[in-house]
Order: structure tokens, then C-alpha cells, then sequence
């Protein structure tokens, strides 16, 4: 995320906004800058669905970089 104050949860706002549920989030700050932060993120969603392009959209705001690693379907019961 970009380093302003409130940023994280702005960022995180873009899911709450959309009715994305949040499973995880991890930190990671780099040995090289103490000013600087990772954020990993597993929400419940699939990229395909509108809600999650808006949430990530909305993200790119906040966001330096937003990459995806991964998008799942959820086993139906």
C-alpha cells in the first residue's frame, strides 16, 4: 500500500464496500525499508465475479502494486 496515513484501511474498505468476506490478511515488511509494507490478502470471491473487479479496481487506488496469485471456485455443498 502507498505510504499515507489511513491507507490500509481505505484499501481494505474496497472489499467491505463490495460484501467481499476477508479469510486472511498477512504483513510483511521488507528487511531493506522499515517504510515500507506488503499486505497478503485471501478473500472468499473468484476475479470473474463483478463485485471482486470493483473491489480491485477501487484497490489500485491505495495500492503501489496489486498483484493475484490465485482464483479459486469454492466447492458448492
Amino acid at each position: 500500500v502507498k505510504n499515507v496515513s489511513g491507507v490500509l484501511y481505505k484499501a481494505l474498505k474496497c472489499f467491505a464496500e463490495q460484501d467481499i468476506d476477508l479469510v486472511k490478511i498477512e504483513s510483511y515488511i521488507p528487511a531493506t525499508s522499515s517504510k515500507s509494507a506488503m499486505f497478503f490478502i485471501t478473500t472468499k470471491g473468484n476475479v470473474g465475479e463483478k463485485n471482486m473487479k470493483i473491489a480491485l479496481q477501487n484497490l489500485n487506488e491505495f495500492a503501489k502494486n496489486v498483484y493475484i496469485f490465485g482464483s479459486y471456485f469454492a466447492d458448492r455443498i
